[in-house]
């Protein structure tokens, strides 16, 4: 029950984090650099704040060169994400994603002898039905070129490999330096994310600018979200990375995707005033029914 509570803690911190990210996109420059901007700030604060809290060691070589690899993969793929969703259409770009809750359900199977049973089985399918649902394709104007369709393969393989290196670090002999490990991950993270906003910014077709310098206001309030999503991102990458070396793969990680989509979407209901379709209703209704499966 333990484990679960943390799991919904977790589930919680996600949705937080997206509202902070999109408040901050709201409000800020539609370009890749800016949100590559907002990616390396949160980072930054989400290692700040692990530093000042966190039960920090000496890392060992295993999870020096794990948490590297880690934060490297994360920082890119959320940059191929970025791309591919200025390349094409921005729903199937996150059916790729969401879908690669599969390969993290599986990898349990194929690497860490655990089993699925017939409901949890049920449950994933309902999962990616789910996700499924609730896009909104009808309003998608853009094509798919094979430079979207790459950059969307390696999204769906590089978020499967994020699910597989937490698992793999957290089911090793060096599971208590999960808090080194991700200071790590996180100045990765940022320093590549930083690395690509500079590069978008002076190569891009567009010149960026976040706010005006005379919004004073307007500046202040993205720093305080950017800082609150920060947060969010370190209580939820601290939860899952625990998680995903207690509870099984085709539980934790169902639950830790799906569970994060329903909540956010329900906070951009409820917060934003985005309107529902009834085919995101549905996805919603799957996607409660799929955890709930997941969890019997």
């Amino acid at each position: 029950m333990k484990n679960y509570l943390l799991l919904l803690v977790s589930l919680f911190a996600a949705a937080g984090g997206t509202v902070a990210k999109k408040y901050y996109t709201d409000k800020s420059s539609k370009g890749v650099a800016s949100k590559c901007i907002y990616t390396a700030a949160s980072c930054l604060v989400a290692a700040i704040c692990l530093v000042l809290v966190g039960n920090l060691c000496r890392p060992s070589s295993f999870s020096l060169w794990l948490s590297l690899l880690f934060g490297a993969v994360t920082a890119l793929q959320g940059i191929a994400m970025l791309v591919a969703m200025r390349l094409g259409p921005v729903s199937y770009t996150m059916m790729f994603s969401s879908f690669s809750t599969v390969i993290t359900a599986l990898s349990g199977v194929l690497f860490f002898h655990e089993s699925i049973t017939l409901l949890k089985g049920i449950g994933i399918l309902l999962m990616l039905v789910s996700f499924a649902c609730s896009v909104e394709r009808e309003k998608e104007k853009r094509g798919a070129g094979l430079i979207w369709l790459i950059l969307c393969i390696g999204v769906f393989l590089s978020t499967g490999a994020i699910g597989i290196m937490q698992k793999v670090h957290q089911t090793s002999a060096y599971r208590a330096e999960l808090d080194i490990f991700l200071v790590l991950a996180f100045a990765v993270t940022a320093a590549v994310a930083m690395l690509a906003s500079v590069l978008f910014s002076r190569f891009g077709k567009e010149k960026e600018r976040v706010l005006p310098k005379s919004d004073r206001k307007g500046r202040l309030l993205l720093l305080a979200f950017t800082a609150a999503g920060g947060i969010c991102v370190a209580v939820n990458n601290k939860l899952n990375l625990f998680l995903s070396g207690v509870l099984e793969s085709s539980v934790f990680f169902p639950i830790a995707n799906g569970g994060a989509v329903v909540l956010s979407t329900l906070a951009a209901y409820f917060l934003f005033g985005e309107r529902l379709s009834l085919r995101r209703k549905i996805g919603l209704g799957i996607g409660i029914l799929s955890v709930v499966l997941l969890c019997i």
